[in-house]
């Protein structure tokens, strides 16, 4: 492979141009991976990790650095010129064509287009949210931050401002809502009705939301809280207003919590908060063990799949086997010495942790990204080793790309990656659907796989 840069000075363009560009050049015959990103210290960062970044390329926070990984000299110019080229095009709009597409360009214009919102959803790069954040609070909006890579300190002091107000922070790297029916970042397209979910885990939220209406029951509303916020330092401020509001919501009568593992002291905290409500609460932090305690109006269930049913169940609502999956047990021959290792490249990183909490007890040790103890967490995210499974939606693998719900290179080229190591016996993936997800998961999947295979 060969690999080279492209600096085009003081030029700026807002992320979603340079995502489009860089998956266009990706596209081309030949290229392997290609960047169109501004070269801030994030972006340089996230490049080096990738080893991509050439030495003693001189780019500045106010210029654009090109980096195409190609497998051809001739098809690595032609990329480059290309992505040069559809910069300088984008630069060229007349201005009528700008002038066609203006909007708000603050929080406050936009408040003054419309004096009745009362939410702003915050999709800018991780070291700006905050501020924007701050802004919305102040306005008296709630607040719903998609962005990630927000500092934990910049979450705290958002969630602190909150307390004390009829106010929520929903987030930071909060992928997943649907308020009064309108879906926010990834979400689903599910009915209304009696359950109410909150969680700390986006496509958690969407696997169980989607299999609610499966199973014939509907959601009130479903409120996602940032991937931190049942961690000691947030200590689950958001978590613990939407369990506040759910008691005092009329349309909601059985609430449903969706976590990734909490920190122990946050976990007691929110079961405090779940015995003083006065509905039925279903529980599911993944990968925590706790004591059965239906008698309290607490159900505790440890897969997604189980918090759906128990909710639906504890709503009143019959489940008929025509809305349950078809169940087949697969056993797995591997005839090869060599090939070995089980490999999950995940884009969602509540499935990958579901998986790894299955898998680990039948294939042991299993290594993963997201996991909270030492022995099980993978010492190096860009190259497995062993059985692992890989939450490719993680802050590492984001920085400056889209999230891979949206755009399958990352994990195209990761498959190519775990195919062609000598030792991968199966690789193991998800696919997650719905709004704001990539509408064609098959097509941009499909010529990779192809390889694979």
């Amino acid at each position: 492979m060969l690999v080279d840069t492209l600096v085009v000075s003081n030029m700026y363009r807002d992320s979603v141009s340079l995502m489009r560009i860089s998956s266009n050049i990706c596209d081309r015959p030949g290229i392997a991976q290609a960047y169109c990103l501004m070269a801030t210290q994030t972006n340089l960062d996230l490049l080096r990790d990738t080893r991509l970044l050439s030495q003693g390329v001189n780019a500045g926070a106010n210029d654009i650095l090109i980096v195409v990984e190609a497998r051809d000299r001739e098809s690595l110019d032609q990329a480059l010129v290309a992505a040069k080229a559809a910069l300088e095009a984008k630069h060229g709009q007349s201005e009528l064509d700008i002038k066609k597409n203006i909007v708000s360009s603050s929080i406050v214009a936009a408040i003054g287009e419309d004096a009745r919102s009362n939410l702003a959803l915050i999709s800018t790069p991780g070291p700006y949210a905050a501020s924007e954040a701050l802004k919305a609070l102040a306005h008296g909006l709630n607040v719903m931050i998609f962005s990630d890579n927000v500092s934990l300190t910049d979450e705290v002091l958002l969630k602190k401002r909150a307390e004390n107000t009829d106010l929520l922070v929903m987030g930071p790297d909060c992928g997943t809502a649907i308020i009064d029916g309108i879906p926010l970042g990834f979400a689903n397209k599910v009915c209304r009705g009696p359950i109410g979910l909150v969680g700390a885990s986006g496509t958690g939220l969407q696997q169980v939301a989607s299999l609610v209406d499966r199973f014939g029951a509907g959601v009130s509303q479903v409120v996602g809280v940032g991937s931190r916020d049942l961690s000691l330092e947030v200590s689950g401020l958001s978590t613990i207003k939407v369990l506040q509001w759910f008691q005092n919501d009329q349309d909601t009568k059985v609430v449903a919590i969706v976590s990734k593992p909490a920190d122990k002291k946050v976990s007691a905290l929110i079961f405090k908060e779940c015995q003083a409500l006065k509905k039925p609460v279903v529980v599911c932090l993944l990968g925590e063990e706790h004591e059965q305690n239906d008698a309290d109006g607490i159900y505790i269930v440890s897969t997604l799949e189980e918090a759906a049913k128990k909710a639906v169940e504890v709503a009143g609502y019959s489940i008929s086997e025509s809305g349950c999956w078809k169940r087949e047990t697969a056993k797995l021959i591997i005839k090869s010495d060599e090939r070995k290792y089980l490999r999950g490249l995940y884009c969602g990183g509540t499935f990958c942790l579901e998986a790894f909490q299955i898998l680990n007890k039948k294939l042991n040790p299993m290594y993963t990204n997201v996991a909270s103890e030492a022995n099980y967490r993978m010492k190096d995210p860009w190259k497995s080793c062993g059985h692992a499974l890989i939450d490719l939606g993680d802050d590492i693998f984001t920085r400056g790309r889209p999230h891979p719900m949206i755009d399958h290179r990352v994990r195209n080229e990761r498959l190519r990656q775990e195919a062609m190591d000598p030792e991968t016996a199966v690789i193991l993936f998800d696919v997650v659907l719905g709004a704001g997800a990539n509408e064609a998961p098959d097509e941009a999947m499909t010529q990779t796989l192809k390889e694979v295979q």
